[in-house]
């Protein structure tokens, strides 16, 4: 009789934090793990997962997976899959959610959900609301989510795979937000004399190299340094 297995695709920091989980509580499954360093693309993937799918009770785990995975794939796997998504499903569904949470002011968190052919909206295994307090920048952001949703997979994980925890539906509303949304790069334009242009000066003149020497105080948050660099390229200098 084949041995049932659970396939890992994600980026390796993800993966790195979730796998003891997953030996510890998944003794009798085989696992598989595939990044996206090791294939070229969603077909490279899709391959191996083929040539690994022996038994239907196998698991798909998608950790900050790159790609979508075709109907093919999904169909083999059905509920036993799970789709990290940093937002609190149904709102904000698709890419970069957290920075239009910080544009908005609105609630973040983080969601494990089934894959479904549709992006993000597969019933919901588990989820917790988060606030980002700002300020913040997307980066900070991006690396609060990742933990939280990485401790949410790790607590919750065993009450998964023993079919211990039901995923529920979706509930109907919701947004998507498109990668393509917001220009890359955003350029915002700032006209000269404007406070805009006032503001940018004050801190462009008391950063120097690394070292800034201006604090913002925003609400009744700590006071928070703030740099600020400028490029050609959209690197850090």
């Amino acid at each position: 009789m084949s041995k049932s297995k659970i396939i890992i695709c994600g980026i390796p920091e993800i993966v790195e934090l979730i796998t003891p989980t997953i030996r510890n509580h998944s003794d009798k499954q085989q696992i598989i793990i595939i990044t996206p360093e090791e294939v070229k693309n969603q077909t490279e993937c899709e391959r191996l997962i083929f040539e690994n799918l022996e038994n239907e009770d196998s698991f798909l785990i998608s950790a900050y997976w790159p790609w979508k995975f075709s109907n093919q794939v999904l169909k083999e796997f059905k509920s036993n899959s799970l789709n990290f998504h940093p937002s609190p499903l149904p709102k904000d569904r698709g890419w970069y959610p957290h920075v239009h949470q910080i544009r908005k002011n609105t609630m973040a968190g983080v969601t494990l959900h089934v894959l479904e052919s549709e992006l993000d909206v597969g019933p919901i295994w588990i989820q917790k609301d988060i606030k980002l307090s700002f300020p913040i920048t997307a980066g900070e952001a991006h690396t609060i989510l990742k933990k939280e949703i990485v401790s949410l997979f790790n607590k919750n994980w065993s009450l998964i795979i023993e079919k211990k925890l039901t995923p529920k539906k979706q509930l109907s509303d919701g947004n998507f937000h498109s990668k393509f949304e917001l220009g890359n790069p955003e350029i915002i334009e700032i006209e000269e004399g404007s406070k805009e242009e006032t503001f940018l000066r004050i801190l462009s003149s008391r950063n120097i190299g690394k070292k800034s020497f201006i604090k913002i105080k925003y609400s009744d948050e700590s006071d928070r340094f703030i740099h600020i660099s400028y490029s050609d390229d959209g690197e850090l200098i």
